[in-house]
């Protein structure tokens, strides 16, 4: 009889054992499964960052190839939609977000091409160009050099 009362607790016991490693069990995976949608969730915005960096360089250059402007001004205009030009950064929205364009001159395009009066000379200027995209508190870049026309 002493012994039956000894093993009347242990299944209480095991049971409680086993009930805390499903609990365990249970968090791991919890935490795991929302690590794993923050993480989707950061390449996504990532993700239609770079596209819009990417819209914006696109439409840039076809403005630039298609309609001939003739200064950062005039691209501006010509890009439509509110585009703006100051000190020589162009702005600009797409469908996923907000862009902004640089344009760099120089032999090695390190230098701030900060003009955005309509001068006839500063495509002949102009070598290097990086697009900025905007979407919910996410940037990227994206960066092409392009070759000055040749002169006539």
């Amino acid at each position: 009889m002493f012994m039956l009362k000894a093993n009347k607790g242990s299944a209480l016991v095991f049971s409680l054992i086993i009930l805390g490693f499903l609990l365990v069990s249970a968090l791991s995976v919890a935490t795991i499964a929302v690590a794993d949608k923050k993480s989707a969730l950061s390449t996504e915005k990532s993700g239609i960052s770079f596209q819009t960096a990417d819209s914006g360089i696109e439409r840039v250059l076809q403005t630039i190839y298609k309609k001939a402007p003739t200064g950062l001004e005039s691209l501006a205009t010509k890009l439509g939609g509110g585009a703006s030009c100051r000190s020589g950064v162009v702005s600009f929205s797409v469908a996923q977000g907000n862009v902004k364009v640089f344009f760099y001159e120089g032999v090695e395009g390190k230098t701030l091409y900060t003009r955005c009066n309509n001068d006839a000379t500063w495509r002949s200027t102009i070598n290097k160009i990086k697009s900025v995209g905007t979407y919910a508190n996410t940037t990227r870049v994206v960066e092409v050099s392009i070759n000055p026309p040749s002169p006539p």
